[in-house]
């Protein structure tokens, strides 16, 4: 299981979920997307409840920046996790994982 941080256009808001297979999931939700969306970042869990339970604590700590549903506005800094225990973000940091061509895009939100 994985949490995922998929972005809508270039600059647009970001949704933050939970999938088995985050690359199936993108083509889902691009179904029904104008924008083009891509996956900025990923997060690898040991367990459903460990995903759904860390995808919690992102969406509390995010709150302020929901549109609506898991959607959130694109000016969110992943560095904000931080906020999170330190043995969790540990964690969140060892399992992060991004994709080439996104480090432009988020090389100024480190863990």
């Amino acid at each position: 299981m994985y949490i995922y941080f998929i972005r809508a256009g270039s600059s647009g808001p970001i949704k933050i979920g939970v999938a088995v297979d985050v690359d199936r999931r993108l083509n889902t939700l691009q179904t029904g997307n104008a924008l083009q969306l891509t996956i900025i970042a990923k997060i690898k869990c040991r367990s459903k409840s460990e995903a759904y339970d860390k995808e919690s604590q992102l969406h509390k700590m995010f709150r302020k920046k929901k549109i609506r549903g898991e959607w959130f506005h694109g000016n969110i800094r992943l560095n904000q996790l931080a906020e999170l225990k330190e043995s969790e973000r540990q964690s969140i940091e060892n399992d992060f994982v991004c994709r080439e061509s996104d480090i432009e895009l988020i090389k100024n939100c480190p863990f």
